[in-house]
């Protein structure tokens, strides 16, 4: 299976091995004959968090919100509403894609790995046990065991990495990272790096602000603000080192895990305290050193190693104090001081997440108060140019001035015309010397006179004086024999006048009219004669309703 880092949410601290019995001189104090015996009750882990934590979450949630308002400030501007539902979707989507390929990914470990138990490895199952009660953890952990943990992972992780994504959560280890189970001394090591592990896990993923930080993180955005999210990340690495030795209760134990981490099992044994604190201390005043790590999500090591000596001194002092003599100098005492002295404010993260969720309501609040805004606009345009998959704001269309409304005698015309041809139909059309009180011209199909106009009058005598205007000079006569004007019937009932004859344009044009509803209908086309054109009248012109 490919890598599952590169698709999740995942969270690789690598920790090494831990060590064999580690001799004084290494450890730069007591012996290690520890009992796997931890100090008894439960560790509060939010007395355990770096002091830094809250304040840089706050500052990583307002930083990732910030470019979540403003793409929706942009997509509500411009309209594109169906686009945030979209990436709605497709984050659900892609969060549910996730997890189940996570989950076919452990049940494949089944297969591949050992997943410890008290059936399989009843000792390591011990140590689990004891870290998840000190820190109060609930929820499931597998812990896999492999002999080369790139059979299971591709690319080059660490002897033991954790896969975290949504309350799945998989610890995979090389066997050779265990240590000698049997011996109190490696136990108490593991007790120190699953500590590790499952601090974090505590640490980052059951507060109650998590799942608002990681929808914004699934949005894409969080890269963009990447400096800002950074420091958070590292002041949890932090958290984690309290947390383990908090687990451990043991300095020796804790400070061997560090060695290990540093230079690996067969050197750790021979560095010496004073001389790492003192490398730690030019790390922390140089300040390119410093700048470097900015640009990372994990601290120095040897921060991590100062930031734990902090820890220790403050909280244990008289431990502390008898190892100083080969753990820290004078020069360090300054330096390890300030770094205790960090107080974390109560209310920074409540505070943090108010920002937050301001941002992003005055994000759409704004963009749908500024209608198509020009700031809108420019970002967008900004970052399609950019290679953004921000979708091209519509332009807003020009409003042109559109028909005015029918009036009442004109509705009452359109009311005459079948439905299928009442689309078609316009007011005007006619000459104003008839006297119709309104009028309608009709388009009709293809094969058809090319128009059909409507003409109402406020009597059926206004009606037939306009009909006798406009065929004046046409003889009495029948429209079968060519040019002439009668009367119609329907169904024996003589429904009004009727008349065949020239326009004045040249165009043949048949006029019938309605006594009983006081309008003229007259249907011209210059291509048909005027038999044609009665011979459609007959049998096809549109019948009054």
């Amino acid at each position: 299976m490919a890598d599952t880092r590169s698709h999740y949410d995942t969270r690789t601290i690598p920790v090494p091995p831990p060590p064999g019995p580690p001799r004084g001189a290494a450890g730069g104090g007591r012996g290690s004959g520890a009992s796997i015996r931890s100090p008894l009750g439960t560790l509060r882990v939010a007395d355990l968090r770096h002091p830094t934590e809250p304040s840089r979450f706050a500052l990583a949630l307002t930083a990732v919100a910030f470019p979540v308002a403003v793409a929706l400030f942009v997509l509500t501007s411009l309209g594109q509403v169906t686009v945030i539902v979209a990436v709605m979707l497709g984050i659900a989507l892609v969060f549910l894609i996730a997890w189940v390929t996570l989950q076919i990914w452990r049940v494949r470990l089944l297969g591949d790995a050992l997943l410890v138990s008290s059936q399989t490895l009843p000792e390591l199952q011990e140590v689990v046990d004891l870290v998840r009660a000190r820190l109060n953890y609930t929820r499931r952990v597998d812990l896999f065991v492999v002999e080369k943990i790139s059979r299971v992972l591709s690319g080059d992780p660490a002897p033991i990495t954790l896969t975290s994504f949504f309350g799945v959560h998989v610890l995979v280890a090389e066997g050779d990272a265990l240590g000698d189970l049997a011996k109190e001394g490696d136990r108490q090591k593991l007790l120190f790096t699953l500590a590790t592990y499952v601090g974090a896990l505590k640490a980052r993923y059951t507060q109650w602000w998590h799942p608002l930080f990681a929808a914004f993180e699934m949005t894409g955005l969080a890269w963009m603000v990447w400096p800002f999210v950074f420091p958070y990340r590292r002041a949890t690495v932090y958290s984690g080192d309290r947390i383990a030795y908090a687990c451990c209760g043991d300095l020796d134990i804790s400070l061997q895990s560090v060695y290990r981490f540093l230079v690996g099992k067969d050197v750790a044994e021979r560095i010496r305290a004073e001389g790492l604190t003192g490398q730690a201390l030019v790390v922390r005043r140089r300040p390119l050193l410093r700048f470097a790590q900015l640009l990372r999500s994990t601290p120095h090591a040897t921060n991590r190693y100062l930031h734990l000596l902090a820890y220790i001194r403050q909280q244990r002092a008289q431990e502390f104090f008898d190892h100083r003599p080969p753990l820290a100098g004078p020069e360090a005492e300054p330096v390890l001081h300030s770094i205790g002295a960090k107080r974390a404010h109560p209310v920074v993260v409540p505070v943090g997440v108010c920002l937050a969720l301001a941002l992003v309501g005055g994000g759409v609040a704004l963009g749908l108060e500024a209608r198509n805004s020009p700031i809108a606009q420019g970002i967008a345009a900004m970052f399609q140019a950019e290679g953004g998959t921000t979708p091209t704001p519509t332009p807003t269309p020009i409003p042109t001035p559109g028909p005015p409304p029918l009036t009442a005698d004109e509705q009452y015309l359109l009311s005459l015309v079948p439905a299928s041809l009442q689309n078609g139909c316009a007011a005007g059309g006619d000459d104003a010397g008839t006297g119709a009180v309104a009028a309608l011209s009709c388009a009709l199909p293809a094969g058809q006179p090319e128009e059909l106009l409507l003409l109402g009058y406020g009597s059926t005598d206004a009606m037939h004086a306009a009909f006798g205007q406009l065929t004046a000079g046409v003889p009495d006569g029948d429209c079968a024999t060519g040019n002439g004007r009668s009367t119609w019937n329907y169904g024996q009932v003589p429904q009004g006048p009727l008349a065949c004859y020239s326009s004045t344009s040249g165009s043949a044009a048949v006029l019938w009219g309605s006594d009983a509803k006081g309008v003229l209908v007259q249907a011209q086309d210059a291509l048909m004669s005027a038999g044609d054109l009665f011979e459609w009248w007959k049998s096809d012109a549109p019948h009054l309703q």
